[in-house]
């Protein structure tokens, strides 16, 4: 029942601080609640998805308030590692205040392409709001995974259902244009490494998830 209770309190002071980001920086923060618990289990399906002993790294970009990252620890092993990187400060800070006592988590505040590790990732776990962004910061996004992950390796992103027609009302025909543009680019980009693809309707907005096996 403690552990229940917990979990409500946390979800509500996160979906506070993300209802004040959304109202802050609209077209930078993708929705006004966090990731549902049905969108975190999908978009984490591929973490340590095969049994082995040798360590693995994973990568968690726009980890927000930690939807993701409480998923993506519960099946890490002890001797895997995970980098979250973050561009927002109170996301940063408040994620340092979760995590922060986890040996094998290492977060970084700052763009996820000034992100250069002189390491490959077994899998990218994506929270960024892909159809908020400009079309060309998202196909440079999208290839700097692909730099990142190894051979084999999964990248997992996911976009909001109906979102460009959400855009025209908030933000205006052009930001609809922008959406459908980002749509199709990553549609091309995802063609040829698409491995799976779930509609994840338990969530506000229904979400997307798209996993890619990269093939270098």
């Amino acid at each position: 029942m403690k552990n229940i209770f917990n979990r409500i309190k946390n979800y509500l002071s996160d979906s506070l601080i993300f209802l004040r980001k959304f109202i802050q920086e609209p077209s930078q923060v993708g929705s006004i609640l966090p990731s549902s618990d049905f969108l975190a289990e999908e978009i984490t399906k591929y973490v340590r998805s095969e049994e082995g002993p040798a360590p693995q790294r994973y990568l968690e970009a726009g980890a927000g308030t930690g939807a993701f990252t409480e998923y993506i620890l519960k099946k890490m092993t002890p001797l895997d590692h995970l980098d979250i990187v973050e561009i927002d400060e109170v996301f940063c800070e408040l994620l340092q205040k979760k995590y922060r006592a986890n040996k094998n988590v290492h977060i970084y505040q700052g763009s996820i392409l000034d992100w250069h590790p002189k390491v490959f990732y077994e899998g990218i776990i994506s929270s960024l709001p892909f159809n908020a962004f400009d079309p060309a910061i998202v196909e440079e996004i999208l290839l700097h995974y692909q730099l990142l992950t190894r051979e084999g390796g999964i990248i997992s992103y996911f976009e909001y259902q109906g979102f460009p027609e959400m855009k025209k009302i908030i933000f205006g025909s052009q930001m609809r244009k922008d959406s459908l543009k980002n749509a199709a680019w990553i549609a091309k980009f995802s063609a040829p490494y698409l491995l799976r693809r779930e509609t994840i309707w338990k969530n506000f907005p229904p979400a997307i998830v798209h996993h890619l096996r990269m093939q270098k």
